[in-house]
């Protein structure tokens, strides 16, 4: 699967455009966890762009130290993403 999206069509009016995968915009965004990045994360979530274990899966080659500024734990993480998929399933 390609990390990468190509998008081409008359919108684009031929011309080639490429994109981050969602799920690649997604986990950084979940890491930082500002209330802004949980709008945008939840909202992915609840229109079905991104499946909580799809993020799930691609979290173990994320490198969460210091020294990148994430200040999550890995599994905290992964509680925030479950607790961000249960509250759109409970909405």
């Amino acid at each position: 699967m390609s990390r990468v999206i190509k998008i081409q069509n008359e919108n684009t009016n031929g011309h080639a455009g490429y994109c981050l995968d969602v799920v690649d915009l997604f986990l950084p965004k979940a890491a930082a966890g500002r209330d802004k990045h949980r709008e945008f994360c939840v909202s992915r979530i609840r229109y079905g762009y991104v499946a909580m274990q799809a993020a799930l899966d691609k979290m173990p080659p994320m490198q969460l130290d210091q020294s990148d500024g994430f200040v999550v734990t890995a599994p905290t993480l992964v509680a925030r993403i479950r607790r961000w998929a249960k509250s759109v399933e409970e909405s």
